[in-house]
């Protein structure tokens, strides 16, 4: 849920609340996501 564009359409349709708990629970996926843009794109392809 790293996308800003996502991130920001998707606070706008849940509240405070909610966003805190989607993030907690999408944390623990956190360590999956490539730290360099490179790995990233190499793994859309």
């Amino acid at each position: 849920m790293t996308h800003p564009h996502f991130q920001k359409v998707l606070a706008s349709l849940v509240s405070e609340a909610q966003m805190a708990r989607i993030q907690a629970a999408l944390a623990p996926l956190t360590y999956a996501m490539p730290t360099q843009p490179e790995a990233a794109a190499a793994m859309t392809h």
